[in-house]
């Protein structure tokens, strides 16, 4: 098989969604062409490579070929040509880096990248997708005023050239759903994510991890309504998807893991949310601790489920790590801090840790108000007393 047998076969597998076979047959067509003279090449498969890396979630291994392409193009120039293959990796590296927070370099990029089309007059498709990934990265950055423009123009220019059941058009639906989303415009956001899920359904198979992701959004859209049986088969169906598509530490699982344990909880499906939290926490702790928030999200949703299932003891190291985890994770963390508290405090009644409990009690708090605290604390206790031996009672049985 020749090397551009292998480029083609590689791109058939990404579009398919087997993004194992993709990067197989990518690092074989590079292997196949380091033996030949025509080296040029290489700058535009390490580019196409590096797209299923960052699919696959090996963002270390995507960068690094994203940076081979990029050395490739430049050949023996300090700069990439103003070309629009140039313009073209731009606009996907800036959309790795966007992806990553790394948010400078991500500008630095894509703002090269447009400049660069528009100078040499790409057709509109080809600046519909830079403007894309330029209102995502606005929209990452909470700017919603300059996301919505970009997000708005792509869309239509999509609609124009492709017509409204196209997979890139459902895409742009896709990214204007999660605007609205994040403004709290779950009526708006709603209907964008059924129809985005509806093309790509039609257009991808059901079990195509694309699909998955719209799955997992029109959950999120449901479950930020407190529809949480809607968001629940929805996030289950995205699992088995991505479980098929994707390593077994895919960041991607993680999250849909994390989600889903949420719905369980809410619907009060103990041993399925703790199941999904562990297997979350599981994968996490095997990649060095992978996404910090991901993984605080894994954290403290052990700590609420058996807090939530009267199991206090175990909640207990679950929320004590979860207090210690805010600092990395938050700078302005007073709220959620005040209610892993609450959580301990909780746990330390039930159990009978009653000056464990009275520590937590702020100093100035219990020199301030020592009777009403004492009061409050004796009502604990009470309550506490009472509910363990109704626990014993019920271990007996």
């Amino acid at each position: 098989m020749s090397w551009q047998k292998s480029e083609s076969e590689a791109l058939k597998a990404f579009t398919k969604g087997h993004y194992i076979d993709s990067i197989r047959l990518y690092q074989n067509a590079i292997a196949q062409i380091e033996e030949t003279d025509q080296l040029d090449s290489l700058g535009t498969v390490y580019g196409a490579l590096a797209e299923v890396l960052f699919k696959q979630g090996r963002f270390d291994d995507a960068e690094d070929a994203f940076k081979k392409a990029v050395k490739y193009q430049q050949c023996d120039s300090e700069q990439l040509p103003e070309t629009l293959e140039s313009a073209a990796l731009l606009t996907n590296f800036g959309a790795f880096y966007a992806d990553r927070q790394n948010f400078e370099e991500a500008d630095e990029m894509l703002s090269k990248a447009l400049a660069i089309k528009k100078g040499l007059g790409a057709d509109e498709l080809s600046i519909s997708k830079t403007l894309t990934e330029i209102g995502i990265l606005k929209l990452d950055q909470d700017k919603f005023k300059e996301a919505e423009p970009m997000l708005s123009q792509a869309l239509g220019i999509q609609e124009r050239e492709l017509g409204k059941d196209d997979i890139v058009y459902a895409e742009s639906l896709n990214n204007l759903a999660v605007l609205h989303s994040k403004k709290k415009n779950y009526a708006l956001a709603e209907p964008l994510c059924k129809r985005a899920l509806k093309i790509r359904e039609n257009k991808l198979g059901l079990d195509h991890p694309t699909v998955a992701e719209s799955l997992h959004n029109l959950g999120v859209q449901y479950i930020k309504q407190g529809r949480a049986d809607k968001a629940e088969p929805l996030w289950r169906r995205a699992l088995t998807i991505q479980e098929r598509a994707y390593t077994p530490d895919h960041p991607r699982l993680v999250l849909t893991l994390n989600h889903l344990a949420s719905a369980c909880l809410s619907l009060g499906q103990f041993d399925d949310a703790i199941e999904f939290y562990k297997r979350a926490l599981a994968i996490s702790e095997r990649t060095d601790g992978g996404d910090k928030h991901n993984l605080m999200n894994s954290v403290a949703g052990l700590g609420m489920t058996y807090l939530r299932h009267a199991k206090f003891k175990e909640a207990e190291p679950y929320i004590k790590r979860s207090l210690s985890m805010l600092d990395d994770v938050d700078e302005n963390h007073g709220t959620l801090e005040m209610g892993y508290l609450n959580e301990l405090f909780t746990c330390y009644i039930f159990q009978g840790k009653f000056g464990d409990a009275l520590s937590l009690v702020p100093d100035t708090m219990r020199a301030k108000h020592t009777t009403q605290v004492n009061d409050v604390l004796d009502a604990f206790i009470k309550v506490g007393q009472f509910a363990n031996k109704l626990f014993d009672k019920s271990d007996e049985s």
